[in-house]
């Protein structure tokens, strides 16, 4: 969580989304709890589908949530959150919320991620929170990202040594636990700002193919 910002809440923040029908996918801390993996978050991370009619949904979103850019110089930024067509023209965008930080990328900008949205949100996995289904990046797509965020340079050697952290436990995970066929049934988990318990490994969806 950024200095002076809100505490997390990402039930409301999926909540604010889902009011305005926008079409994205989890990634980040919150889909690491909800595929097992027992670690802290202080952001909700989205993938969001980077098209004109979608980000007007966004747009909505983060007028309800009275949302900011935060971020080096930020301030100066001639950025309006509220319009659909500076959305539309950016990439990655950091906020603050009423509701505490979101992180809203595209696949484009996103290292490791799929070439194509519709490959990304293909392959999630659907859980329910708070009563609302909520699309779950695939635990091998969150491996992927992971792996290339801590190859990056300009990474900070305590968020390298956690994505490689994330990255292990995930393998860990999908190892032990690997479906012999077929989609797994949603993962049903009503509040994901708590840390997941111990216990067995979820089923989240068959190995991608490489």
């Amino acid at each position: 969580m950024s200095a002076g910002a809100d505490p997390l809440d990402a039930g409301a923040l999926i909540a604010a989304l889902h009011r305005h029908a926008v079409d994205y996918v989890v990634i980040g801390g919150i889909a690491l709890q909800a595929h097992g993996h027992i670690r802290t978050t202080q952001d909700l991370d989205i993938i969001a589908a980077w098209t004109p009619d979608n980000l007007t949904r966004v747009a909505a979103a983060l007028g309800d949530l009275d949302a900011r850019l935060r971020g080096v110089d930020a301030d100066l930024l001639d950025i309006d959150l509220t319009s659909a067509d500076d959305l539309y023209q950016g990439a990655n965008f950091l906020v603050h919320t009423r509701h505490g930080d979101l992180d809203i990328f595209t696949v484009a900008d996103t290292p490791g991620a799929p070439r194509r949205y519709e490959t990304l949100r293909q392959h999630a996995i659907p859980i329910e929170i708070r009563g609302i289904t909520v699309l779950i990046a695939h635990a091998d797509h969150l491996i992927r990202m992971k792996t290339a965020a801590a190859a990056l340079r300009d990474r900070s050697g305590a968020k390298r040594n956690q994505d490689l952290d994330d990255v292990a436990v995930l393998t860990r995970l999908l190892d032990a636990d690997r479906p012999e066929s077929g989609p797994a049934a949603p993962l049903r988990r009503p509040n994901p700002t708590r840390r997941v318990s111990p216990g067995p490994p979820r089923r989240l969806g068959p190995t991608l193919e490489p």
